[in-house]
């Protein structure tokens, strides 16, 4: 028996759960920007006692590796390698896009549809992936540049759940070919629909290094060198 804790600060949700094996045992979803840093460690506290788990109990640890926010992603990792590092626990990395995805793999399966799971990265950029129904990766594209002839191409010849907070702008930059696709830009909980995942990953031992794990940020960080004339 294992008892997995699960955090996601890579966007604006900051959001955490406990799964026993495969199940999940309770979660929390906070809608609020900018309260990550507040609110992280106060949700695990009260996750694990709605659980009625000590953190002792726990045996794995799991992160939404991004892409996302600079300061979210900052501040789970942070959170989440301390506690690998005092109760001495394995992490399992995971993409943002796949835990959006994870909640809406049943719903797709009833459809036998392909889930596009995205972000929006600013102006007509998004980050993409689409997954299979039946929960595995199909492609990784990355961050793309709107419209997309590749995306384009796919969804040409398929019909379609746009996941993500990017998913209206994929319609707009591509109306022609997401008439019949079903658009869920709101996600409520990214951490709800991991329990195979995790489970494959803790079967496999297929666990971060703590020392190397870094995130995956939505942008690099840009530094604009000053246009002024040196004198």
């Amino acid at each position: 028996m294992n008892f997995c804790l699960v955090i996601d600060t890579s966007t604006s949700i900051c959001a955490v759960a406990l799964y026993q094996n495969e199940v999940l045992l309770s979660t929390i979803a906070l809608h609020q920007s900018n309260t990550h840093s507040e609110k992280s460690a106060f949700l695990i506290d009260e996750l694990l006692k709605i659980s009625k788990i000590s953190i002792q109990e726990l045996t794995h640890l799991a992160i939404a590796k991004g892409p996302g926010s600079y300061t979210g992603l900052r501040i789970g990792f942070s959170l989440i390698k301390s506690i690998s590092f005092s109760l001495n626990l394995p992490i399992i990395g995971f993409s943002t896009l796949l835990g959006q995805s994870a909640a809406y793999f049943s719903f797709a399966q009833q459809l036998q549809r392909p889930i596009i799971s995205c972000l929006d990265a600013g102006r007509n950029e998004v980050y993409a992936s689409i997954y299979h129904y039946e929960n595995h990766l199909l492609q990784d594209f990355g961050p793309i540049i709107l419209p997309n002839e590749e995306l384009e191409m796919f969804l040409q010849l398929n019909e379609v759940i746009i996941i993500g907070n990017g998913a209206l702008k994929i319609k707009n930059y591509h109306p022609t070919f997401t008439n019949h696709a079903i658009l869920f830009p709101h996600i409520e909980n990214p951490t709800i629909g991991l329990g195979n995942f995790l489970q494959t990953r803790i079967q496999k031992n297929h666990y971060e290094n703590l020392v190397t794990f870094e995130p995956d940020y939505l942008k690099p960080v840009n530094i604009t060198q000053s246009k002024k004339s040196k004198i």
